[in-house]
């Protein structure tokens, strides 16, 4: 398959390697484009929302 890292650069294609997904994902869901979360179940379980501070 070569070097996928290169192959999706040329393609222009944007990969990113994120250790924590959440922050992106809260991002996204703002966001006005159309999202799909299905593989979400595959991610570390996003940290308890610790709530208004107060």
């Amino acid at each position: 398959m070569g070097d996928l890292l290169e192959l999706h650069r040329a393609a222009g294609i944007q990969l990113r390697v994120l250790d924590n997904l959440w922050p992106y994902w809260a991002a996204v869901t703002g966001s006005s484009p159309g999202f799909s979360g299905i593989r979400l179940r595959n991610a570390k379980p996003a940290p308890a929302d610790p709530g208004p501070a107060g």
